[in-house]
């Protein structure tokens, strides 16, 4: 909507004014777009709210007002006090952010501390078919938060922000890359972690059946190259995990390979001999290829007639394979890691700011809450996140005129300001608007005559 000035202005924002015939001053004609655009966009207001616009009743756009702001902002006032919301958060069927308190609404986390303040958003997805809640504590800011989700009209358990239906607890996974995942934590190295901080990998670590006295663990870790068990750690806020740095192979308890048991690297023994003796033996010109060689340089008389030195044969392999201090084949070198808290399949359903512009239509934009205000009283204010503002208010007429001074100055511009009479046998006309007030003119509709004590009602849009 935009203003429309009087008829025949050349100024588009030229102002109405009131006729006075003794002056020789002919007042505003007005044309119909400054009436009929003002009501229809009320009325829609009005409708937005469920209410049915009734003539009588002057104050359904204030309804409106209080009724469409805390629908989606509960709880909350501009002085920075929130008063807790007092319904049941399963019913919350629209994009909403409520203050809420623990005991006070319903259907909260179990685990939230009795009084507790918080926060909760509610997403819902396009024709309801799903819900999300994300709830997050005021007084304990250390907690992640809880989360919820609504599918097949049936609300989910909470949980805390950060677990879900992801990995199992404990399973391993080779990594790409020089970081552990979110959740995850390396079984390179045997690190020493916090009890309080991994709980969930620490109630796996009791239950597995490898869990061994530090003690035991840095045995193993000074004989062997890999460990395969947990350690108690210090025996009451740390524990230690694991040491993988060699291959893993199937355990076989049946023959000696228990599950976490390491073994040393090993091969089948291969043996043989060409010795030198009797009437044969091989001299220093003797071919030999692959794995053999001539050993034994130092002899130099053999039996044998037909030489006069002999060598041994020696096998080394290196000469026809890669050699090195232990047997591996061909490997590449990733970070092993360990499941250690639940986390969602998708770790972007983490992040449920993002899911809420996405339900809510935002293209990714954040509302600021600091960026929706308000002042629902009887001379009240609401500014929206858009900068747009609408004010409203009581004033009672004098009959020189009244001035009025709005609820907060405008800080940029007026676009429209509305009065109603409170009485039907009167009418009012509204002179030069600021951003900070309007003159407002009240007359007796049979005599003219400008006249007091008349309480009107106006209503102002901005920005």
């Amino acid at each position: 909507m935009r203003y429309t000035p009087p008829v025949g202005a050349v100024d588009p924002g030229a102002p109405y004014v009131d006729g006075n015939p003794a002056a020789g001053i002919q007042g505003s004609a007005v044309p119909a777009a400054a009436i009929e655009h003002p009501q229809r966009e009320i009325a829609a207001v009005i409708e937005a709210a469920g209410l049915t616009p009734d003539a009588e009743d002057l104050t359904q756009l204030q309804q409106a007002i209080q009724a469409l702001g805390p629908d989606r902002y509960q709880g909350f006032a501009q002085n920075g006090t929130h008063d807790a919301y007092t319904g049941d958060l399963d019913a919350i069927a629209r994009n909403s952010l409520y203050a809420i308190q623990q005991g006070v609404a319903a259907h909260t986390p179990a685990d939230m501390p009795a009084g507790v303040l918080g926060f909760v958003q509610t997403m819902v997805h396009p024709g309801d078919a799903a819900r999300t809640q994300l709830l997050w504590s005021v007084d304990d800011p250390e907690h992640p938060g809880w989360w919820r989700k609504r599918s097949g009209g049936t609300w989910g358990d909470w949980l805390p922000v950060g677990t879900g239906s992801g990995l199992p607890v404990g399973t391993v996974l080779w990594v790409p890359g020089t970081t552990p995942p979110p959740g995850m934590l390396a079984i390179n190295d045997g690190a020493s972690v916090s009890r309080a901080s991994w709980p969930q990998l620490w109630e796996y670590a009791q239950t597995c059946g490898l869990l061994i006295t530090e003690a035991e663990w840095q045995a193993q870790a000074a004989a062997q190259s890999s460990v395969g068990y947990f350690s108690d750690g210090d025996g009451a806020t740390t524990f230690r995990l694991p040491r993988l740095r060699d291959y893993l192979r199937g355990a076989d308890p049946s023959n000696g390979r228990a599950v976490g048991a390491w073994q040393s690297d090993a091969i089948r023994n291969i043996t043989g001999t060409f010795g030198a003796g009797g009437d044969v033996g091989f001299s220093g010109s003797t071919p030999v290829g692959g794995a053999f060689k001539i050993s034994n340089t130092a002899r130099t008389n053999a039996p044998s007639p037909f030489s006069a030195s002999s060598r041994d044969i020696a096998i080394d392999a290196s000469l026809v394979v890669p050699t090195a201090d232990e047997n591996r084949p061909k490997s590449i070198n990733w970070l092993p890691c360990i499941q250690a808290a639940s986390v969602p399949v998708n770790a972007g359903t983490v992040d449920m700011l993002a899911l809420a512009s996405e339900v809510a239509g935002l293209e990714g934009s954040k509302v600021a809450f600091s960026d929706f205000t308000q002042s629902l009283t009887g001379n009240g204010w609401v500014k929206l996140p858009n900068g747009l503002i609408l004010q409203w208010g009581i004033f009672t007429s004098n009959a020189g005129g009244n001035t009025v001074s709005f609820p907060i100055a405008f800080p940029n511009a007026v676009f429209r300001c509305v009065v109603t009479p409170g009485l039907g046998s009167f009418t009012v006309g509204i002179g030069s608007a600021t951003k900070e007030t309007v003159i407002i003119y009240t007359y007796d509709s049979a005599t003219k005559a400008a006249v007091g004590g008349v309480n009107n009602n106006y209503y102002a849009i901005g920005y």
